[in-house]
């Protein structure tokens, strides 16, 4: 809803003065964890701001972003473009993929690194990526790897 995603960036705001924002984790995840694009993108902005990869949060947030990462992108000329349109608050599966891994590089922890490389690399050599989405996957691939070279 509008005031989660207000209180989240509120939260953001407070972080980014310096203050310390251990509170309000739990409703970031309900944000990335949202069918509607705008509060999985407010979700993941501040899911990369706000957590870091040791965060006790972490390991809930795994298989989210597994989920969003691993969705079969929707095909819009598989109807023709003649089938249903899509609600105006429908998640893009490209967009939602991006959001997933630019959060993921941000992070970067040891624990999400170990759980989500193998993800990341699916998504890079996968027939039904797009181009967008296979840029973001080597760049968050790149730095996975600074981060944690044994691992790749």
């Amino acid at each position: 809803s509008y005031q989660r995603k207000k209180y989240a960036l509120k939260l953001v705001y407070i972080h980014v003065l310096g203050y310390e924002v251990d509170f309000g984790h739990a409703e970031v995840l309900v944000l990335v964890r949202s069918t509607k694009y705008n509060e999985k993108s407010v979700g993941y902005v501040a899911l990369s701001l706000l957590l870091r990869g040791s965060d006790p949060v972490m390991g809930s947030i795994v298989n989210t972003m597994k989920k969003d990462l691993t969705t079969a992108p929707t095909n819009a000329n598989a109807t023709g473009g003649k089938g249903k349109k899509k609600s105006k608050g429908t998640v893009k599966n490209d967009a939602v993929q991006c959001l997933a891994l630019c959060s993921l590089a941000n992070i970067s922890g040891l624990e999400l690194i170990q759980a989500m490389h193998v993800e990341v690399q699916h998504v890079l050599v996968s027939k039904h990526s797009t181009e967008q989405v296979k840029k973001k996957s080597a760049l968050c691939l790149l730095r996975l790897s600074r981060t944690s070279p044994n691992l790749l």
